[in-house]
């Protein structure tokens, strides 16, 4: 299972087998500051080769300084 911990890091969890939910061994991927994401939708999606993330990054702002 994959899942974003409070610190923005986007885990791969194994779950145990127990008659109650467990979870096994956690690693951190990687860093998902900059990608979209919200309280109601996913922002990423893994790929059918179970090998990649597609992830929707968020519009970069780009500050003119007053400039044109």
């Amino acid at each position: 299972m994959f899942y974003l911990d409070g610190a923005g890091m986007l885990v791969s969890a194994a779950g145990l087998p127990d008659a109650t939910f467990k979870l096994g061994t956690q690693t951190p991927l990687f860093n998902t500051t900059g990608y979209a994401s919200n309280e109601i939708s996913l922002f990423y999606d893994l790929l059918p080769d179970a090998q990649r993330f597609l992830l929707v990054r968020r519009p970069v702002t780009v500050s003119t300084g007053g400039k044109v």
